[in-house]
């Protein structure tokens, strides 16, 4: 015999399956809205987004941290944005994340300009 868990490990009984069977076929379920659903974070833009390890020192981290902080954001979204402005790269449309959602923890689009660099442009 097979034994079905849940996500949480609670082993499920055949009486638990029976009802879980029972509710399916006698609700009223949307099946496009169920096909809908997927899997993992929402698109980032115009595809799929890659993964870049990075190592950085810890003041610069520091920096970051303390940015992110003060902006109400993530350190991810603080490096995404001082590359896309230090390389004048356009932010791709991020699909249906709001700003103020929590996937997307900024209170506003409104950024600071980042500090100058010593030796960059």
């Amino acid at each position: 015999m097979t034994t079905r868990k849940t996500a949480t490990g609670r082993i499920l009984t055949d009486a638990d399956l029976d009802a879980i069977a029972e509710e399916v076929e006698t609700s009223d379920y949307d099946i496009d809205t169920l096909r809908k659903r997927r899997r993992g974070r929402p698109a980032m833009g115009s595809g799929p987004a890659e993964v870049v390890p990075v190592r950085i020192d810890p003041e610069l981290r520091a920096a970051v941290t303390a940015r992110a902080e003060t902006d109400g954001t993530t350190t991810s979204e603080v490096i995404r944005e001082a590359l896309r402005r230090f390389l004048d790269v356009k932010q791709a449309e991020q699909g249906t994340t709001r700003i103020g959602s929590p996937l997307d923890r900024r209170r506003s689009r409104n950024l600071e300009p980042l500090p100058a660099v010593d030796g960059w442009p």
